[in-house]
């Protein structure tokens, strides 16, 4: 139960993600870059600089704004299918960097950093600080539902309308006075900030990371997680989450069969709730208005 509740605080964070470019209107297919940059930048500091936990979130963080506002002078300048297609290449070609790079230390337990498609292993700040699997669990949720309500928070206010006029008629948008451009690169940035975090989390959560964890699937996942919740809401990714996450664990007994059942069962919730598990009035009366 315990690894259940720290796995769906790390993917919420990533399908939440997903949601807050789905919301600017696009569908992108590779934030699993950034949920890479975070993992492995955290990483690399805790586990061969030897710094506090604060202080690599905090390098998490600003690597994914950074490398979010890089790649967005590119990327923003395409729209639709080019738009998913960029970023699905941009994620593949992140996981191959990272299957390619190694670059190791010496530490107090020998030789430590990433060593290409063997992964990273001893990323152990948790078990060198002692923390208990209660406090491991806790930092997660505590840092979780942080940027939860911070998201909210942005998405209820002036820029949330923002990126609705965004999503619903760029030009219409443009004509009352909005920058698209710019409401289109903050909602990237911040993406692929969320994204970063949630691969820092995961990466101090299991202690080893893999080049193979960051590929389509994860991005694949992390959107039907979005999907399947709902982009009304920034609890439409936790709830999404908690779903497949739940479901996932509830179909063991089907062994074989398990992946079969649990898509027939994701594309059944799709047909029933295609807004998704939770729905937001205020943000559908929004795009009716600004598309009227």
């Amino acid at each position: 139960m315990e690894h259940s509740i720290a796995m769906i605080c790390i993917y919420a964070l990533l399908a939440l993600s997903f949601m807050i470019v789905l919301r600017v209107g696009e569908v992108s297919f590779g934030q699993q870059a950034f949920f890479a940059f975070g993992a492995y930048s955290s990483a690399i500091a805790t586990a061969m600089f030897e710094v506090s936990l604060p202080i690599a979130f905090a390098i998490a963080i600003i690597i994914g704004f950074f490398v979010a506002w890089m790649v967005s002078y590119l990327v923003l300048r395409l729209y639709g299918v080019n738009f998913s297609l960029f970023m699905l290449v941009f994620a593949e070609i992140t996981r191959d960097l990272f299957s390619q790079w190694t670059w190791q230390l010496n530490g107090s337990n020998g030789l430590v950093g990433p060593e290409g498609s063997m992964g990273f292993a001893r990323i152990d700040f948790f078990a060198r600080a002692g923390l208990s699997g209660e406090w491991q669990l806790f930092i997660l949720c505590s840092i979780t539902v942080s940027i939860f309500i911070f998201v909210n928070w942005l998405l209820q206010n002036e820029w949330g309308l923002r990126v609705v006029a965004t999503s619903v008629d760029r030009e219409l948008a443009e004509l009352r006075g909005i920058n698209t451009k710019y409401v289109r690169r903050t909602a990237f940035i911040l993406a692929g900030g969320c994204a970063s975090i949630s691969g820092a989390l995961f990466a101090h959560y299991v202690t080893f990371i893999y080049p193979s964890n960051f590929g389509l699937m994860t991005g694949v996942h992390a959107l039907a997680y979005t999907l399947i919740g709902g982009t009304g809401h920034v609890l439409g990714s936790l709830a999404g989450t908690v779903f497949d996450v739940w479901l996932l664990e509830w179909l063991r007994f089907a062994g074989p069969y398990r992946m079969v059942i649990f898509g027939s069962v994701i594309v059944i919730a799709l047909i029933i709730a295609p807004s998704g598990i939770v729905s937001n009035r205020a943000v559908r009366r929004d795009i009716k208005l600004w598309g009227s």
